[in-house]
Parts: C-alpha cells; structure tokens; sequence
C-alpha cells in the first residue's frame, strides 16, 4: 500500500531529524577528541591512585573514547607496582569501560562494563605470610 504524501513528508522529516542527530553526535565526539588533553587525564588517573593506594600506576599506552556501542574509555599498557617493591605487581595490556550514559547525565558516573586485556599478576606472600595484595590499601 504506498504512502500517503503526509505519510511520506513524515516519513521524509524523521529521517532528515535522524541523519541531523548522527552527524551531531560525530562533531560532537571529534571535538571531544580534540579538546581533551589525554597526558592530562592520564596524570589524573595516575594521581589518584597515588594518593588511594600504596604504590605507583604507570600508563604508557594511548587513551581511547568511544561513544557506540556504548560510551567507553580505554586506557593502554598499564602497570601497578608497590611502593619499595622490586617487580612490578600488575600489568595490563588494555583496560576498557563502559560507562553508563543515563547517569552520566545525572552527573553520575556508572561503570557498566570492565574489560581487561592481558592482565597478568603476580601474587607474592613475603616471609611473615602477608599477601603483596593486601598491602595495595593505604591505612588510616
């Protein structure tokens, strides 16, 4: 059965409304692209694990943002090593998380998702019996 032309001119109108919002929502995650300032964000991250915990994150690889399927953040080639430690205690290939969008604009952040790529740890007890993981949580 062929449209009617109001059908076809509300047919037509929804289509131009969603090519409009995919094109906004490109420029506006370029622009995103080019305002932040990933050494920034990387130093941030960085910086709070400083301060939460007992040891050192070091990322050396490239900060990633997606928006589809999902609004994302990755972060690559991470370490973790504990303050007067000799080996490093964590190293990781990528973290990827998805974060939820509705919260978001809440003023929430909600991590729905966490990938880890090429994780490996390496677990120790010192000569007292205490776990190098239970030495990661600074004390009050």
């Amino acid at each position: 059965m062929p449209l009617s032309t109001g059908e076809y001119v509300m047919t037509k109108v929804l289509k131009i409304l969603l090519a409009v919002l995919v094109v906004a929502a490109v420029l506006v995650f370029a622009a995103a692209k080019l305002l932040i300032n990933e050494d920034n964000i990387k130093q941030q991250v960085q910086d709070l694990a400083r301060q939460h915990s007992n040891g050192s994150l070091s990322i050396n690889g490239s900060l990633g943002l997606s928006i589809f399927p999902r609004l994302g953040l990755s972060l690559g080639q991470l370490s973790y090593q504990l303050d007067g430690e000799a080996t490093t205690m964590a190293e990781l290939q990528q973290l990827q998380l998805g974060i939820g969008l509705l919260p978001l604009l809440k003023g929430r952040v909600e991590v729905e998702e966490v990938n880890l790529v090429g994780l490996s740890l390496q677990l120790l007890r010192d000569q007292e019996g205490q776990g190098n993981w239970e030495k990661i949580a600074k004390s009050d």
